[in-house]
C-alpha cells in the first residue's frame, strides 16, 4: 500500500476537495487499500460516484461499482464477489463498494464477513472505496475493526443533503477543468475557463449582478455548455443572473437561446433565437457583410430546435435560407464558411430523413460529405470527426433505401475514421464506436452476416456498459436498446427463447419507465412484446414475472 494522503480535518473539507481527494486515492495507490465515505443521503452518494468516475475516465482510470446487496448467491464471500467483479473487467483501477446497508439487513454478519476478509480484500489488488451510513459507523469499530484501523486517509463525512454540498460550485469547477484537460477536442478552452472563472471570483465582490451577468458570466456559461456533465453549474448561474443579461443586443439572446437549449428549456431557447434573429435581421439589412453570418447562424439552430419539435416545415425554410446564405458568403467573401454549408446541408439531409425524403436526404449528405472531406485535407484532425459522422448518417439512410451493400461500405469507413481517431483520444469518440457498431450489425443481419453481427453487438454492448456506468442517465437506455437488438440478432439466426428473452428481461426493466418520454425506448418496447408474442408468451404475463419480488435481485437497476 501507499502512504497515506494528508488532508484537512473533516469539518473544514469541502465536497470539492472530497472529490480530489478520492481521486488522488485511486491514482495514486498502488495495489489494495481501503478508504471510507460516511452519508445518509443516497443522492450524495449517486452523485458524488458519478462526478469521480467522470473524472477518473478522463484520466484514463477505469473504476467499477460493486454493490454488496446484489451478490448472487447472496452468501457469497465478499472477497470472492470483488475477484468476479475484477476478473469481469480486469482493467479496472479501482473498486467502489455500496449497498452495505442493504446486505446487513439480508445478512447480519457481512460486517463481521468484511473484517476477517480484510487481507483477501486487500490482494484483489485495486484501491477500495467504502460508503457507509452514519448509523454503520459506530458499529464498524465493534465488527469490523480491522479492516476499519487499516484504512488510508480520513473517511468523508457528507451531512448535507445533495442539493447543498456544492454551494460554491467549486467541485463542478474541478470536474470541468479535469475533463478538459483529459480530452484534447477541449482543451483550447482550458486557458478561456481559468481567466474567466478568476474575473468572475474577482469581480463577484465588487461588481453589480448586471455588470457581472453581461460581462463575465455569459461568455462562461458558452464555455461550460462545451464541457460534458456541466449542467448543475450552467443550472446554478442562469438562476443567479440569467434576469439581468441585456437582451437588447442580439449576440446575449442567442448565448441564451444556447444555454437554454443545453438544460432541455425549448420554448425559452425558441424565444430567445427568434428575439436574436429579429435584431441580426435589423443589423443586417443596415450592414449585410458584417452581419448575414449572424442571421445564417441563428437561422440553422433555431431550425434544429424547431425540426426536434417536428415543425418540419418551419424547419426546412429555415435551413434553405441559412444554406443559401452561407453559399452566398462562400462566393463573395471566402471559404471561411465552407464549414457552415457542409454543416446546414447535414441537417437539412437530416430533416429530409425525418421526413423520409429518403433519396434527397442521401444527395444532400453527400454533398455535405464532399465538403467535409475537402476541409479535412488540410485540418484532418479537426475535420475527420464530421466525415465520419456523416458517413454513419448515409449508411443509416441508404439502409432505409435498402441499398444493404452500399451502407456497409459507409458504416466500415465510418468506423475506421473514428477508430483511427480515438488512438489520440481514447474516451473522446467510444460512444460513436458503439454507435456505429451497434449500427452495423443490424445490417449484418439483414445480409445474413449472423457472425459478423454477433461480433459487432457484442463489441457495441460492452462499449455502452463501460459509458453507462459512468453516467447512467444519459447511456442506460443505449444499453437497453442494444439488448434488444441483440434478441432480433438471436430471433434471426437461432429462435430459441433462452438467449432473446434473457436480453430482454435485462432491458424492459430500464426501457419501460423511458418509454412515455424517450421514441426510441417506446420503440425497443414495442420489438421486445413482438418477440415476446413470436416465442408464444404473454407480454403482461412477463412483465408481472421480472416484478415478482422472488425475480428482484436479479434483475437490473434503471
Amino acid at each position: 500500500m501507499t502512504q497515506s494522503i494528508g488532508s484537512k480535518s473533516n469539518e473544514q473539507r469541502t465536497y470539492a476537495e472530497n472529490i480530489v481527494s478520492i481521486a488522488r486515492y485511486f491514482t495514486d495507490t498502488e495495489g489494495g487499500a481501503f478508504r471510507f465515505a460516511v452519508t445518509d443521503d443516497d443522492l450524495v452518494q449517486r452523485r458524488f460516484n458519478t462526478e469521480l468516475r467522470q473524472v477518473l475516465r478522463g484520466k484514463g482510470v477505469p473504476v467499477e461499482i460493486h454493490d454488496w446487496s446484489k451478490a448472487s448467491p447472496p452468501d457469497m464471500y465478499p472477497a470472492e464477489q470483488l475477484r468476479r467483479l475484477k476478473a469481469a473487467h480486469p482493467e479496472t483501477k479501482g473498486i467502489i463498494c455500496i449497498g452495505l446497508e442493504r446486505a446487513m439487513w439480508e445478512n447480519p454478519e457481512m460486517l463481521t464477513m468484511l473484517n476477517f476478509a480484510r487481507e483477501a480484500l486487500a490482494e484483489v489488488g485495486v484501491p477500495l472505496f467504502f460508503w457507509i451510513s452514519f448509523k454503520t459507523l459506530p458499529l464498524m469499530s465493534r465488527y469490523a475493526i480491522d479492516l476499519y484501523n487499516q484504512r488510508i486517509g480520513a473517511n468523508l463525512y457528507f451531512e448535507h443533503d445533495a442539493e447543498t454540498t456544492d454551494t460554491d460550485g467549486s467541485a463542478m469547477r474541478f470536474i470541468a477543468h479535469e475533463t478538459v484537460q483529459a480530452n484534447r477536442d477541449l482543451r483550447p478552452l482550458e486557458a478561456r475557463l481559468k481567466l474567466l472563472e478568476k474575473q468572475f471570483d474577482e469581480l463577484k465582490k465588487i461588481e453589480s449582478p448586471e455588470k457581472l451577468a453581461n460581462d463575465i458570466v455569459l461568455e462562461l456559461l458558452r464555455v461550460y455548455i462545451q464541457i460534458p456533465g456541466m449542467v448543475p453549474m450552467v443550472q446554478s448561474l442562469i438562476d443567479e443572473y440569467g434576469g439581468f443579461v441585456d437582451t437588447e443586443k442580439p449576440e446575449n439572446c442567442f448565448a441564451l437561446a444556447e444555454v437554454n437549449r443545453y438544460l432541455g428549456e425549448v420554448q425559452h431557447a425558441e424565444h430567445y433565437y427568434h428575439q436574436a434573429l429579429q435584431q441580426y435581421r435589423i443589423l443586417a439589412a443596415q450592414n449585410p457583410e458584417a452581419w448575414l453570418s449572424d442571421v445564417a447562424g441563428t437561422l440553422n439552430n433555431l431550425a434544429v430546435l424547431q425540426q426536434n419539435q417536428k415543425k418540419y416545415d418551419e424547419a426546412e425554410q429555415k435551413y434553405s435560407d441559412a444554406l443559401n446564405i452561407y453559399k452566398t458568403l462562400v462566393i463573395n467573401k471566402s471559404t471561411i464558411f465552407l464549414f457552415d454549408v457542409a454543416h446546414t446541408l447535414n441537417n437539412l439531409a437530416s430533416l429530409r430523413s425525418d421526413r423520409h425524403q429518403y433519396a434527397e436526404s442521401v444527395k444532400d449528405f453527400t454533398n455535405a460529405l464532399d465538403v467535409y472531406r475537402e476541409l479535412a485535407k488540410s485540418n484532418s484532425e479537426k475535420y475527420l470527426p464530421y466525415v465520419a459522422g456523416v458517413l454513419n448518417n448515409i449508411a443509416i439512410t441508404q439502409y432505409y433505401l435498402h441499398q444493404y451493400s452500399e451502407a456497409e461500405k459507409s458504416y466500415q469507413e465510418g468506423l475506421s475514421v473514428y477508430r483511427e481517431l480515438v488512438k489520440n483520444n481514447p474516451h473522446m469518440y467510444q460512444y460513436n464506436i458503439g454507435l456505429i457498431l451497434n449500427n452495423l450489425a443490424m445490417l449484418q443481419v439483414e445480409l445474413n452476416q449472423f457472425e459478423e453481427a454477433k461480433q459487432n453487438i457484442e463489441n457495441a454492448l460492452v462499449i455502452r456498459r463501460e459509458l453507462a456506468s459512468i453516467d447512467p442517465k444519459l447511456y442506460l437506455s443505449d444499453v437497453a436498446v442494444t439488448l434488444i437488438n441483440m434478441a432480433m440478432l438471436y430471433m434471426a439466426n437461432m429462435p430459441n427463447g433462452e438467449k432473446p428473452l434473457s436480453c430482454i428481461a435485462e432491458a424492459l426493466p430500464i426501457l419501460l419507465p423511458l418509454s412515455e418520454t424517450q421514441s426510441k425506448a417506446r420503440q425497443a418496447v414495442v420489438t421486445a412484446f413482438k418477440i415476446i408474442k413470436d416465442l408464444c408468451l404473454d407480454p403482461d404475463e412477463f412483465i408481472a414475472n421480472l416484478n415478482d419480488p422472488a425475480n428482484s435481485a436479479s434483475s437490473p437497476e434503471s
